[in-house]
């Protein structure tokens, strides 16, 4: 019998060609992907560059050049995003960072640096925004007069830029230039401070680690810089304390219950706070209370709409944790609010789908705008101007541009209605409230529809088949095709630029072609698709970039069938007489287990340089560690690991095809002619002298024996496995090795699903002659993959 997990690997293919955190819609939610790279630089020579007497080059104008550089454009302040904001922030925190640095390198020395660590520290006083400059201004004095101090300042410090809502942005790194490592371990620390930062909680949360000892800094606010300091175990520990102090006292407001509805609050789910709604409340309450309170609670950007909501409730107070009844006040009010906040904040992160449907709107109401703007202006001192330089289509930095004006024409901003969502998730997902399931449901539906169904998508589709179809079935030419079409489509749809247009072009035609290669015939592409498909699973597990580790699994899968096969699988070979007993399964375990760590070690090592955000060593040790613990899981769940990637020399094929017309060849339409174990043992071993085996029995194999039943080998893309009772027999693996065949001569996907329509029709039994003669025969239907070089005879 042939299983095959063709649900799996479907599943895994469809991951392998998505890209985490692409296009969200709210793109600086996303903290391992969205978070844009601050145009930032490492301070090389910084204190020298102070020394100039050039009034644009002091250490005051050199700030404030840096800080104008990430405000954000000036617009109606009135439409932008709830968020008040605050750019005091962002230079409080970059000072903060700055100071805490400085603090770390003094650190290192202090017999030397004590005096300067004591005599800094005195001139903040707790005042690190009013007393900055004096305080800088001391330090390149002390940095004049010691180099070996101006050394370790040039070298390390660096601007910690955040935005508004003081999340750190991540710096650009290039391998060939200076302080990688550095900027690197940088990086790595913006991750976990923005894991907090990001959180629904955080100013809790922080406020709560801020507490803790932080010597040497002399500041008690948490930065990116402190967050070496911090082990995951104390955050844990921070995190548990303050969501169970936050549960408590927010379930302690009697007003958190009420007739139709119940807040209920677990610090263990990831969604701490939820809004029960009993049974009889009006639907208001379930179509737009729950939807609508369920997710500004669980946002890290709810005080925004808290603070939101207090506006539209005029002068009623309430608590920093609004009740639902806050919510129900005046919830339709409120809910439009919300709708047209999360549309300017959307619009203001350069959405592609809200400024193209703002496009859509201008152009088909041309007229309109025309008249609106001659009565303003008629009526208003000075005149506005509205124009679009576009004859048939509105460009969209000419939307954005004059959104401002627009919006003057247009108070009501009647374009927002036709946004049907009201709110978005941190991950990027719409929240439609006021509407029933069915609604919610047809919803989902067409979204999903727009995903696949659009302009690009039909276009690239049908481009790639026809490419296809006129290079006599080149799967990978019409993947190429398919992926330029679709950028060149999507960019001239979105009006992105060239090369915003193409940026990831190259990157997507690599992957496109290594997916491509688990349709395509041959060994090498085959492996390559194999080596993807692992080294797309070991990036989503060990938090390393998912499309960059397809591509590096891809060459790996190559280059391992490249290699000579005993330097690529390396096995345990058996003797004439040897038994697979329990100590043999452990060591070729162990041997399977050690050879995947290394493979896998070097991909993750790989990945890690390319990537630029962590170090190689950091991505050998979490490859490592991957594959070690891929060989021991699969080997633990199936027991008997046969030519992990398929790829087993055509000579050694045959003879295993030999072996089952020695050992088998009593055929009938029904099964194999079973002989017993031990009468076997001694011949089957002569004639299998030379064949690599990876056996496992003993312990190992539990899904094999038990929920197979021991009565039935497996066979995957990746492993051949086999129960006790049929390892001996040279037939039943030769058999499972012709799917290898299979997989190598048609494509894996292809043999996949071919062999699943197959299973759906006919079940999974085979023949074991030809499968035309063995149907007449038998009058039984079988399923023809199954008699593929099979037992002698081939189809």
């Amino acid at each position: 019998m042939n299983n095959i997990c063709a649900i799996f690997i479907g599943l895994i293919l469809l991951i392998s060609n998505r890209v985490m955190c692409q296009e969200q819609l709210a793109p600086t939610d996303c903290p391992n992907a969205s978070l844009k790279v601050a145009d930032t630089v490492f301070l090389d020579h910084f204190i020298t560059s102070f020394k100039s007497t050039d009034a644009e080059s002091t250490p005051l104008a050199l700030f404030s050049k840096r800080i104008e550089q990430i405000q954000l454009p000036e617009t109606a302040t009135e439409h932008l995003p709830v968020i008040d904001i605050q750019h005091n922030l962002r230079i409080d925190l970059m000072a903060k960072d700055f100071i805490d640095q400085v603090e770390l390198i003094l650190d290192r020395d202090k017999p030397n640096f004590s005096y300067y660590q004591k005599t800094l520290q005195e001139i903040l006083a707790g005042k690190p925004v009013s007393n900055f400059m004096d305080w800088y201004l001391k330090l390149i004095e002390f940095s004049e007069d010691d180099k070996k101090l101006q050394r370790l300042l040039n070298n390390n410090l660096v601007f910690q830029v955040y935005d508004a809502r003081g999340i750190a942005q991540l710096h650009s790194v290039k391998v060939t230039g200076p302080n990688f490592r550095e900027r690197i371990k940088r990086n790595q620390l913006i991750l976990k401070y923005n894991k907090l930062a990001l959180d629904p909680e955080a100013q809790g949360i922080l406020s709560t680690l801020s507490h803790d000892s932080t010597e040497p800094f002399s500041l008690k606010s948490i930065t990116v810089t402190k967050m070496h300091k911090l082990k995951k175990t104390r955050i844990k520990k921070a995190m548990r304390e303050h969501y169970e102090q936050f549960c408590t006292e927010l379930l302690e407001d009697g007003a958190m219950e009420g007739e139709f509805y119940e807040v209920q609050c677990n610090p263990t789910r990831k969604n701490v706070v939820s809004l029960k709604i009993k049974r009889g409340a009006p639907k208001q309450y379930r179509q737009t209370l729950k939807p609508l309170f369920d997710s500004i609670y669980s946002s890290n950007r709810k005080y925004e709409y808290f603070s939101l909501l207090q506006n539209v409730n005029g002068d009623r107070e309430f608590s920093s944790t609004p009740t639902p009844a806050d919510f129900l006040e005046n919830l339709d009010s409120f809910d439009d609010e919300v709708k047209e906040a999360t549309y300017h904040q959307l619009l203001g992160s350069g959405n592609d789908e809200i400024t193209l449907a703002l496009r859509k709107w201008i152009h088909r109401h041309r007229d309109e705008i025309n008249q609106a703007l001659v009565a303003y202006n008629n009526e208003h001192d000075p005149d506005i101007n509205f124009s679009i330089n576009s004859r048939f289509r509105v460009r969209a930095h000419e939307a954005i541009e004059q959104y401002e004006s627009l919006l003057k024409i247009f108070p009501d901003a009647p374009w927002i209605e036709q946004q049907e969502y009201s709110f978005v998730t941190d991950e990027g997902r719409k929240v439609l409230t006021g509407k029933n399931f069915a609604r919610r449901l047809f919803f989902r539906i067409n979204e999903l529809a727009k995903t696949y169904v659009n302009p690009e998508g039909i276009a690239s589709y049908g481009a790639g088949v026809g490419v296809a179809l006129l290079t006599g079935g080149n799967i990978m030419a019409g993947a190429i095709t398919k992926t330029i079409v679709h950028d060149a489509v999507r960019g001239y749809r979105y009006d992105h630029s060239f090369k915003n247009s193409f940026n990831q072009t190259p990157y997507r035609i690599v992957s496109s072609v290594v997916n491509s290669a688990g349709f395509a015939s041959g060994a090498i592409p085959y492996s390559a698709f194999a080596g993807s498909v692992t080294g797309g699973l070991r990036s989503i597990l060990t938090g390393q970039d998912l499309q960059k580790g397809i591509i590096v699994g891809a060459g790996f899968g190559a280059l391992r069938s490249a290699l000579p096969y005993d330097v690529a699988f390396p096995t345990i070979q058996m003797s004439p007489g040897d038994v697979a007993d329990a100590a043999y399964a452990t060591k070729a375990v162990l041997l399977d287990a050690g050879t995947n760590a290394i493979y896998h070690g070097a991909q993750g090592a790989t990945v890690a340089v390319w990537d630029k955000r962590e170090t190689a060593r950091s991505g050998l040790i979490k490859g490592a560690t991957y594959g070690a613990a891929e060989s021991l899981v699969l080997s633990s769940l199936f027991g008997v690991r046969y030519d992990m990637f398929g790829l087993i020399p055509e000579n050694r094929l045959q003879k295993q095809f030999a072996q089952e017309a020695r050992f088998h060849n009593k055929v009938d339409t029904h099964g194999i002619d079973h002989r017993n174990y031990f009468n076997q043992l001694d011949s089957f071993w002569d004639a299998a002298y030379g064949i690599d085996y990876r056996i496992a029995t003993g312990n190992w194999g539990w899904y094999t024996e038990n929920v197979m039943g021991g009565d039935a080998s497996f066979s995957s893309p990746w492993f051949i496995t086999g129960p006790k009772g049929h390892f001996s027999g040279a037939g039943t693996i030769a058999h499972e090795v012709s799917h290898q065949v299979q997989y190598r001569d048609i494509g894996a996907a292809n043999f996949l699903i071919g062999y699943s329509i197959e299973a759906i029709k006919d079940g999974t039994r085979g023949s074991h002659i030809n499968h035309d003669e063995a149907e007449l025969i038998s009058d039984q239907d079988f399923n023809m993959f199954e008699q593929y070089q099979s037992h002698g005879y081939g189809h």
